[in-house]
C-alpha cells in the first residue's frame, strides 16, 4: 500500500515528510506492492533534508543495516552522494558496504562516480572490487561508466582482474560501450582476451557496435577469428547489421565464409533484413546458396519478409525453389504472409509452373 508518506518521500516533499512525521500513527514500514516502504522511497528518490527528518523522528523504529536501504542510496541518482554521507555519518557503525551496495552505486547513470568515491575513501579498508562490480561500470550506458572504472583502475588498479565477463558487458555498452572498452585496452590490455562471446556482443551491439568492433579490429586485430556466431550476431543485429557486415566484409572478407545459418538470421531479420540480406548478396560472392531454410526464414519473417523475399526472387529467382514448407511458413506469418505468398504464387506463374508441380 502507497501511504501518503511514501508519495511525500518519493517527492523529496520535506514539509509534508515533517509534518506526516510527526504523527505517531504514521508508519514508516508499510511496504506497497513491490515491497517499498517510505524509507525506502525516500532513500532512492529523495534528499538529505528529507532522510534526516526519517532519522530525527523515527531513528528509534528504523535499521540502516538492512542491506535495501544503503542500496537503494546508492540507486539514488539526484542526492546519493549527500544521502550515503549523512547515514555513514549517522548511523556508520550499523552499515556495511556490501558488493550489493556498490555493485548498485556502479549502475547509477548519474552519481555513480561520486558515491563509490566517498565509500573508498570512507569505507575502503571494507570494499573489494568484484567481477559483478566491475560488470555493473561496464554496462552503465552512460559516460559515468567510464568515470568509474577510471577511478577503480586509478584507486585499486592492482586489487582486480578485468575478466572475460567484463569485457563482454563492455562490448555489449550499447552507448559507451567504445569509450570503456578503449579504457580497458589502454590499461589493461595485457590480461585482456578477445573472446568469441566479446565479438558476439559488439556485432549484435545496436547502437555502438560498428565503433567497438572496428576499434577491436584495429588494436587486436592478429588474434581475432571472425567465427559463424559472430556474423550470425551481426546479421541478427536489428539496427546496424549492414554496417557491421559490411565492415567485417571489409577487413576480413578472405577468411569469411557465409554459411546457410548466417544467410538464414539475415533472411528472418525483421528490422533490416533486406540491407543486410542484399549486402551479402553483393558482396558475399558465390560462397553461400539460397536454401529452401533461407527461403523458408524469408516468408516467416513478420516485418521485412516481403522485401526480403523480393530482394531474393529478383537476384537469386533461378535458384529458388518454392516448397510446401515455404508456402507454409508464410502462411503461419500474420503480419506479411498474404503479401508473401501472394509474391510466392506470381513468381511460379512467371515460371510456366504451377504450384502443386513445383512443390
Amino acid at each position: 500500500m502507497r501511504t501518503p508518506l511514501f508519495y511525500a518521500a518519493r517527492n523529496d516533499r520535506l514539509a509534508v515528510v515533517k509534518l506526516l512525521l510527526a504523527k505517531k500513527e504514521v508508519s514508516t514500514n508499510i511496504a506497497d506492492y513491490l515491497g517499498e516502504t517510505p524509507l525506502l522511497s525516500a532513500a532512492v528518490n529523495a534528499g538529505e533534508a528529507v532522510m534526516e527528518v526519517f532519522l530525527n523522528e523515527r531513528g528509534a523504529e528504523i535499521t540502516i543495516t538492512e542491506e535495501e536501504v544503503v542500496k537503494a542510496t546508492a540507486r539514488n541518482e539526484r542526492n546519493g552522494k549527500e544521502v550515503i554521507s549523512l547515514l555513514l555519518e549517522q548511523r556508520g557503525a550499523e552499515i556495511i558496504i556490501t558488493e550489493k551496495v556498490i555493485k548498485a552505486a556502479a549502475e547509477n547513470e548519474k552519481s555513480s562516480k561520486e558515491i563509490i568515491s566517498l565509500l573508498l575513501e570512507q569505507r575502503g579498508a571494507e570494499i573489494t572490487i568484484t567481477e559483478e562490480i566491475l560488470k555493473a561500470a561496464a554496462t552503465n550506458q552512460y559516460f559515468r561508466g567510464k568515470e568509474v572504472i577510471s577511478l577503480l583502475l586509478k584507486q585499486r588498479r592492482s586489487k582486480f582482474k578485468i575478466t572475460k565477463e567484463v569485457v563482454k558487458a563492455a562490448a555489449a555498452n550499447l552507448w559507451n560501450g567504445k569509450a570503456i572498452m578503449s579504457l580497458l585496452l589502454e590499461q589493461k590490455g595485457a590480461e585482456i582476451t578477445i573472446t568469441e562471446e566479446v565479438l558476439k556482443a559488439a556485432a549484435g551491439n545496436k547502437i555502438g557496435g560498428k565503433k567497438i568492433m572496428s576499434l577491436l579490429l584495429e588494436q587486436r586485430g592478429p588474434e581475432i577469428t571472425i567465427t559463424e556466431e559472430v556474423l550470425k550476431a551481426a546479421a541478427g543485429n536489428k539496427r546496424n547489421s549492414k554496417e557491421i557486415m559490411s565492415l567485417l566484409l571489409k577487413q576480413r572478407g578472405a577468411e569469411i565464409v557465409i554459411a546457410e545459418e548466417v544467410v538464414k538470421v539475415a533472411a528472418a531479420n525483421q528490422i533490416c533484413g533486406k540491407k543486410v540480406m542484399s549486402l551479402l548478396l553483393e558482396q558475399g560472392g558465390p560462397t553461400f546458396k539460397i536454401t529452401k531454410e533461407v527461403v523458408k526464414a524469408a516468408a516467416a519473417n513478420p516485418w521485412n519478409g516481403i522485401e526480403v523475399m523480393s530482394l531474393l526472387l529478383k537476384q537469386r529467382g533461378p535458384e529458388i525453389t518454392i516448397t510446401e514448407e515455404v508456402l507454409n511458413a508464410a502462411a503461419g506469418n500474420e503480419m506479411s504472409g498474404k503479401k508473401v505468398k501472394l509474391l510466392l504464387t506470381a513468381s511460379l506463374q512467371e515460371r510456366g509452373t504451377n504450384i502443386g508441380k513445383e512443390i
